[in-house]
């Protein structure tokens, strides 16, 4: 069995949740996005670029939790999740499972309360 997915931001935090994440990161922890991106991301989201970059992050960004190893992708539905890389999506509940077809749970099933500190600041 896969690490579980983590809920990072609840979707509460609306057009805030790529400034949440900029500025919570660990960012030895992440990969595949480059600093100056962050940066502008923890600006304003009303600046030029802050969404095309956001998609740019949802798409590339890997955070590796620096206890553990395990690898995270971004899922942003609503609410902003890290995904275990090797989870993969599963039509019945409309969330992620593992390769194998176990712990297919539907995203209300994770919680939040899980300590961050191997990749998050806050």
């Amino acid at each position: 069995m896969s690490e579980q997915p983590w809920l990072y931001a609840d979707g509460a935090r609306g057009i805030y949740i790529p400034q949440y994440f900029a500025t919570t990161i660990q960012r030895d922890a992440l990969t595949g996005v480059k600093p100056e991106d962050l940066d502008l991301l923890a600006g304003d989201p009303d600046q030029e670029w802050y969404w095309e970059t956001w998609t740019n992050v949802l798409n590339n960004a890997v955070v590796t939790d620096m206890v553990t190893g395990t690898v995270y992708r971004l899922h942003q539905d609503g609410d902003l999740w890290l995904i275990p890389d090797d989870m993969v999506w599963d039509d019945e509940t409309g969330f992620f499972k593992d390769p194998d077809g176990t712990n297919g749970q539907d995203r209300e099933s994770y919680s939040d309360n899980q300590d961050r500190e191997s990749y998050s600041t806050d």
